[in-house]
C-alpha cells in the first residue's frame, strides 16, 4: 500500500508572484500586509517580504545536515524540536530555542522501529511515531524513566487477512486524549480501546506526511474539495470553509498549515498568509517571491511561529535539509 504514494517531487512547485485579492467562500484571498518592504530601496536593506520580514537561514548542526530532519514539532515556548535518525544509529533529538541548539538525546522507541514523526498532543504530551521493519505504526510517549509508553496499538494493527493497517500522514491527539487519524483521502477519530468515531473526508494528497493539516484542540483543519474546511471533531462537522489563498487551485498539496493565537495560517510558496478562525479574509504577512520561500529546488517539510514573533520555514531537497527565520 505504502508502495502507491507518490513523493510528489511537484510539493516544490508553486506560484511565485504576488496575489491579487479575489472574494469567495467563507473567506477571501484580499487583504496584505504593510506592503512597504516591496521597493529595491527595502529589498537592498535586506527585508525580504511584506510587514518588514527578514530572512536569514540558520545553520544546521553537523549532524543534522549530513542525515537530513525526519520530523519537527513546534513546541508551547515557542522553540523547535527536530529528530534526526543518523545510518544505523537510534534517532536523536535536538532543539533549537531561537538563540542555539541542544542535543536533546536519543530517543527511546520499540524495537525494530524507526521513528519519522513527533508532534505535540492536546493532551500536553510529546508524542513519537514511526513504522517497524513490518511497516506497522506505532505511536508512543517517553516515561520519566526513559522507558515508553505505546498507546493505540489496536488502531495500527493489521487487521486479519490484510496485509498493511493504518497508514497515517497525520496523526493528532486532542485535549481528551482520543487519537485523529488521516489516512489518503479520510481522517478518522478513535477511542483508546480502538473503536472508530467520526469519519471526516478530506483530499487525497500522495505524499507520506500531509504538511497541509493542523490540529487545534478539537478542530481539524485540512483541504477539502481543494479548500480549506475545518471540522469540529466534537460533532464530527464540519464547520467553516477557506478558500486557499494562492490563485493557483492545483497546488493546494504544498501548503502548510498550522495555528496560533486564534489564527490559522497558511504557508506555500506564494508567501505566508493568515485568517482568523471565524474570519473572512486572508492577510498576506510575507510575499514568497522576495526570499526563499519562492524558490523551486526546495519543498516545505514544515512552517512555525516562534517565541518572539518571528516564523520558520524547514525546507528539504531531498540531500539537504535548510532552516529560515523570518525576523519582523
Amino acid at each position: 500500500m505504502h508502495k502507491k504514494r507518490i513523493f510528489a517531487a511537484a510539493l516544490a512547485v508553486a506560484c511565485t508572484a504576488a496575489l491579487t485579492g479575489c472574494a469567495g467562500g467563507t473567506g477571501s484571498r484580499e487583504g496584505s500586509a504593510d506592503k512597504s518592504t516591496d521597493s529595491p530601496a527595502a529589498e537592498a536593506d535586506g527585508a525580504s517580504g511584506k510587514g518588514r520580514f527578514m530572512e536569514e537561514e540558520i545553520e544546521l548542526p553537523e549532524e543534522m545536515g549530513e542525515n537530513g530532519i525526519e520530523d519537527v514539532a513546534s513546541l508551547p515556548d515557542g522553540s523547535l524540536e527536530f529528530v534526526v535518525r543518523p545510518d544505523g544509529e537510534n534517532a536523536r533529538r535536538y532543539r533549537y530555542d531561537g538563540s542555539g541548539w541542544t542535543e536533546a538525546g536519543e530517543i527511546p522507541a520499540p524495537e525494530r522501529v524507526n521513528v519519522s514523526k513527533l508532534f505535540y498532543g492536546g493532551d500536553g504530551a510529546l508524542y513519537y511515531g514511526g513504522f517497524d521493519t513490518d511497516y506497522v505504526f506505532h505511536l508512543w510517549t517517553q516515561e520519566e524513566g526513559g522507558g515508553i509508553n505505546e498507546r493505540f496499538s489496536d488502531v495500527f494493527a493489521v487487521p486479519e487477512g490484510e496485509e498493511y493497517g493504518l497508514i497515517p500522514d497525520f496523526v493528532g491527539i486532542l485535549p481528551d486524549q482520543r487519537l485523529l487519524a488521516s489516512d489518503i483521502s479520510e481522517a478518522a477519530l478513535y477511542n483508546e480501546d480502538g473503536k472508530r468515531g467520526f469519519v471526516l473526508p478530506q483530499d487525497f494528497l500522495g505524499t507520506d506526511s500531509r504538511s497541509a493539516a493542523a490540529l487545534s484542540g478539537t478542530d481539524y483543519y485540512t483541504f477539502y474539495n481543494q479548500e480549506i474546511v475545518r471540522y469540529d471533531l466534537l460533532t464530527g462537522k464540519q464547520s467553516g470553509s477557506f478558500p486557499m489563498p494562492g490563485q493557483e487551485a492545483d497546488d493546494f498539496y504544498s501548503w502548510g498549515l498550522f495555528t496560533d493565537e486564534g489564527f490559522l495560517y497558511a504557508a506555500g510558496a506564494s508567501g505566508l498568509y493568515r485568517i482568523s478562525q471565524d474570519g473572512t479574509v486572508w492577510e498576506q504577512l510575507i510575499d514568497g517571491s522576495l526570499n526563499s520561500m519562492g524558490r523551486q529546488d526546495i519543498y516545505l517539510k514544515r512552517f512555525a511561529k516562534g517565541a518572539d514573533g518571528d516564523f520558520y520555514g524547514i525546507y528539504t531537497n531531498y540531500d539537504k535539509a535548510h532552516l529560515f527565520r523570518k525576523n519582523p
